[in-house]
């Protein structure tokens, strides 16, 4: 009978302690339990995550002030790590939103823009251009310092050459001289080192190197262009129907424009060899055209040469309009807006990548720029030599370095870029 009555009283607490435990068990099912989150850290920098939005200029030379505007910044200006394609710029000022930098001179600056700020980086959709500026001083890279004329090959100032005109560059830096009346095709090497590349029969007037290293010379009063294939070195003729022909210049696709001088045309000559009239400069507008330029954008300009004018013809336009030079066509030397600039026999003429005209302006002793909008001025008027320098040819190497060919000093000059 006790031992029955144990095991009755262990089995009602055991069922007892079971009810329990499951009641607590749907208790705590039943409850939410809310555990206290802290907010995010803010980035690093500021409030916002760092990024670019835009800056300004897109385009600037040494020295000047680049505004970059995003969010991110560090309000302290030693915080914030700026480069201009790695190119480390001098922060001036700074907010969470907005930089200012100085450009530093390095002709490297041009590509993308990077702000670094504590660890984080932005990198800018488009490129920064560094715009090249030039030593006001040119020196002699080649020919005689006293103005002697002659045909020698050398080094440097050992050259001679008698009247050089055009000038191109290949992608190796040397470039070639339209040697007048040598007749003839001079190399120079970027260490000075002149050499003779070909003889003609008549007096050379222009010259071109392009994309391929194919070098085309202008011949004096010849219905074609020579071609000098790098592959082979030999020259072959090249279009067709031309004559007197004056300087040579290129556009993107690689097609040949030509100054037809008496004839007062701009000849353009396909990657085959044909050849079709661009476009005819009237009488009544137009007397000598020599120079011939192409910006990146297609359109063309032509330097009138006893016209005192630079005219340009718009891509996809066939017509002309006057772009810088007095409209009455006379001499003079002014910089300025358009028609307010004067020029005295402009000669051959050059582009740089952001749409800049460079040109050798002969009479007046002097390299003059105008900018896309049409604005004049002078880069540099004087230059080593005797003193009756006639400024002919224009053209850059690679590196954006000024080569200036002197058609009356018999030299070569060289504008170091910065």
């Amino acid at each position: 009978m006790k031992k029955k009555t144990i095991s009755y009283l262990a089995a009602v607490v055991a069922t007892a302690l079971c009810m329990s435990v499951t009641s607590c068990l749907e208790m705590r099912e039943a409850e939410t339990i809310e555990i206290p989150i802290n907010p995010p850290f803010p980035p690093i920098g500021g409030s916002d995550e760092i990024s670019i939005i835009s800056f300004a200029p897109a385009a600037a030379q040494y020295g000047e002030t680049v505004t970059i505007t995003g969010t991110g910044f560090s309000a302290t200006p030693s915080e914030n790590s700026v480069t201009f394609n790695n190119i480390l710029t001098t922060v001036v000022s700074s907010t969470s939103t907005e930089i200012k930098v100085t450009v530093p001179q390095n002709k490297e600056c041009t590509g993308l823009v990077r702000v670094t700020v504590a660890g984080e980086t932005a990198v800018s959709d488009t490129p920064f251009t560094y715009l090249l500026t030039y030593s006001s001083t040119p020196t002699l890279f080649a020919g005689s310092s006293t103005g002697e004329s002659g045909s020698n090959d050398g080094q440097g100032s050992a050259a001679r050459f008698n009247i050089p005109l055009q000038l191109a560059s290949d992608a190796q830096g040397n470039i070639y001289v339209a040697d007048s009346n040598n007749k003839a095709l001079r190399k120079i090497t970027p260490t000075g080192m002149v050499t003779t590349v070909s003889g003609y029969n008549s007096r050379t007037r222009g010259v071109l190197v392009d994309a391929d290293e194919n070098i085309y010379v202008a011949e004096e009063n010849m219905t074609h262009l020579w071609k000098i294939p790098a592959s082979s070195g030999t020259a072959v003729s090249f279009g067709n129907g031309l004559f007197a022909s004056a300087q040579l210049a290129k556009d993107v696709q690689g097609n040949i424009y030509v100054v037809d001088s008496e004839n007062r045309l701009i000849r353009k000559i396909d990657v085959s060899g044909n050849t079709t009239n661009v476009y005819e400069l009237p009488y009544t507008q137009f007397l000598y055209p020599y120079g011939v330029a192409l910006d990146a954008s297609g359109n063309i300009y032509a330097s009138i040469l006893e016209g005192q004018q630079i005219w340009k013809i718009s891509s996809g336009s066939d017509t002309a309009v006057l772009f810088a030079g007095r409209t009455s066509g006379s001499s003079g030397f002014s910089d300025g807006q358009g028609t307010d600039a004067s020029f005295y026999y402009p000669y051959g003429m050059t582009t740089d990548a952001v749409g800049n005209i460079y040109v050798a302006d002969g009479a007046n002793r002097a390299v003059r720029k105008i900018t896309p909008g049409g604005m004049v001025s002078t880069l540099f008027t004087t230059g080593p030599g005797i003193g009756t320098i006639l400024m002919s040819g224009i053209t850059f190497d690679p590196s954006g370095n000024m080569y200036v060919s002197t058609c009356n000093d018999n030299t070569i000059l060289k504008i170091e870029a910065k």
